[in-house]
C-alpha cells in the first residue's frame, strides 16, 4: 500500500505541489500504522489533519486557477466541494460509531482514490497554464 509521488502529480506551482506531498505522506502514514495493526489509533489524526488541509489548500488551490486563468476552474471548485461533503459525512460516520477495521480501510481507499484522480485528473491542468505565463 501507498502512494508514490511522481513529476506527472506536478501542477508548476510548489506551494500546492507541496501540499499534495504532505497529503500523500500523511495518508501513506495511514497505510503504515493499518498494516502494523494500529490504524485505529491513527485515524482520528488523519481525518483531523484531512479537514484542516482540505480547508487551507481549496483555498490557495483555487486562487492559483483563478490567478492562471485555468479553464478547469469551475470543475476544481465543484470537485473540492463534492469532497468537503464526502468528507463531512465520513466525519459523521466517525464521531456516532469510531472506527472499525472496514471503516478504516474504506477512508484510506476512498481518501487515496480521490487524491489521485483529483491530482492526475484536474489540478495537472493548471501546469500549462502555469508554464505559459513564466
Amino acid at each position: 500500500m501507498g502512494i508514490v509521488w511522481n513529476e506527472l502529480m506536478t501542477t508548476g506551482v510548489p506551494e500546492l505541489d507541496e501540499q499534495h506531498r504532505s497529503l500523500i505522506a500523511a495518508l501513506n502514514n495511514l497505510a503504515e500504522s493499518m498494516s502494523a495493526g494500529k490504524g485505529r489509533d491513527e485515524i482520528g489524526k488523519i481525518l483531523a489533519f484531512t479537514g484542516e488541509y482540505a480547508q487551507k489548500h481549496f483555498r490557495a488551490e483555487e486562487r492559483y486557477f483563478e490567478k492562471y486563468h485555468c479553464p478547469a476552474n469551475a470543475e476544481n471548485k465543484r470537485e473540492h466541494q463534492r469532497f468537503v461533503n464526502r468528507f463531512t459525512e465520513l466525519m459523521s460516520v466517525f464521531q456516532r460509531t469510531g472506527a472499525d477495521f472496514k471503516f478504516i480501510n474504506s477512508v484510506y481507499k476512498e481518501l487515496s482514490d480521490w487524491l489521485l484522480h483529483h491530482i492526475l485528473g484536474i489540478d495537472i491542468t493548471l501546469r500549462p497554464y502555469v508554464q505559459k505565463s513564466a
